[in-house]
C-alpha cells in the first residue's frame, strides 16, 4: 500500500493552529465582524532582494504594508526602489521614520539610539535630520510616524517628536498575561500610540522564525482579545524584519497573508488610515 509523501515544510503540514485561526476568522465573518490588523517592516534602507521579495508578496496579496526607513542609511538605490513601488501602488505602502542612523549610543546595557544618556537637544537634532531627509526624498509619501530602533525610547524622545510635528509612534508591546490592552485612542505625550504586538522573529544568536504553533496561538488570542473585539478595537500589529527572514519565515508569511485575504473578515491597514480613523 502506498503512503502519502511527507510534507515539504512545517507550514504545509495539517496544523490545528492554522485550522483554529481559519475557523475564528470564518466565525467573525459569519457575525459580520471585521478584524483589524497591520504589518510593520523595520530596517528599510537598501535595495535588498529580501525587501523586494517582501514587497512582491504584499503586492500579490493586495495587502498594505508599513515600511520603517532608516534615513541616515538610505541608499540611492533603496530610495529609487521605494519611490517606484509607492508610485505604482500608493495605497499599499506607508513610509515612516525608523530612527536616524540606527546607531547605539548607550555605553552599557541594552542598545538604544534615543536612550537616557542622550540629551534632549541631541535627540531633537537627529530626529529633525531624519524627518527632513525623508521629506526631501519622498515628499507627500512620507507619513509622520516614528518607530524607535530596537523599540526603545525615552520621555525626551516623545517630547522631541511632538515638537517636530509627528502624529504617532509605534513600538513593540507585549502585554503580560491578564494585563489589559492599551485603548484604541491611547496616547503618550500627545502622540498616538500604534504598538506592534507580535514579532515573527525569535531574536538571539540565531535569528529565525518563532515556532509556528506559538505564533498562531498568540495571533488567535490577540485577534479575539484585540483586533476582532469591536469596530473601534485596537489593531493587532505584526512586526517583520525582511533582512533576517529565511525561507521558513517567508513561507509562513505567504500562508498567513493568503488566509487573511481569503477570510473576508480581516481589514489590514496602513498607519495613515489608522491616523485618519477612530484608532
Amino acid at each position: 500500500m502506498s503512503r502519502p509523501l511527507p510534507p515539504s515544510s512545517e507550514t504545509e503540514r495539517p496544523a490545528n493552529g492554522w485550522d483554529r485561526l481559519g475557523e475564528a476568522l470564518a466565525a467573525a465573518r459569519a457575525r459580520g465582524e471585521r478584524c483589524r490588523l497591520f504589518f510593520r517592516d523595520d530596517d528599510v534602507a537598501e535595495d535588498e532582494p529580501s525587501l523586494s521579495r517582501l514587497l512582491d508578496l504584499f503586492a500579490a496579496n493586495e495587502t498594505p504594508l508599513n515600511l520603517e526607513i532608516i534615513p541616515g542609511q538610505l541608499t540611492v538605490a533603496g530610495r529609487r526602489r521605494l519611490r517606484d513601488r509607492w508610485e505604482r501602488a500608493p495605497a499599499l505602502l506607508d513610509l515612516h521614520q525608523h530612527g536616524w542612523t540606527h546607531q547605539n549610543h548607550e555605553p552599557s546595557g541594552r542598545k538604544c539610539e534615543f536612550g537616557p544618556t542622550r540629551r534632549f537637544e541631541e535627540q531633537l537634532a537627529d530626529l529633525r535630520a531624519g524627518r527632513d531627509r525623508l521629506r526631501e526624498e519622498f515628499g507627500s509619501a512620507f507619513v509622520p510616524v516614528f518607530t524607535p530602533p530596537w523599540n526603545r525610547y525615552g520621555s525626551a524622545t516623545i517630547t522631541a517628536l511632538v515638537e517636530l510635528g509627528f502624529e504617532a509612534f509605534s513600538a513593540l508591546r507585549r502585554p503580560s498575561a491578564g494585563a489589559p490592552w492599551p485603548s484604541c485612542a491611547s496616547q503618550e505625550g500627545g502622540l498616538r500610540s500604534l504598538p506592534a504586538t507580535l514579532d515573527l522573529i525569535e531574536w538571539g544568536e540565531r535569528r529565525r522564525l518563532r515556532p509556528v504553533p506559538e505564533l498562531l496561538a498568540s495571533l488567535s488570542r490577540q485577534l479575539a482579545e484585540r483586533g476582532c473585539a469591536g469596530p473601534d478595537a485596537p489593531p493587532v500589529g505584526i512586526l517583520l524584519h525582511h533582512a533576517v527572514m529565511d525561507e521558513a519565515a517567508f513561507d509562513f508569511l505567504a500562508r498567513l497573508l493568503r488566509l487573511l485575504r481569503e477570510s473576508g473578515s480581516v481589514e489590514v491597514l496602513p498607519f495613515s488610515a489608522l491616523l485618519s480613523g477612530p484608532c
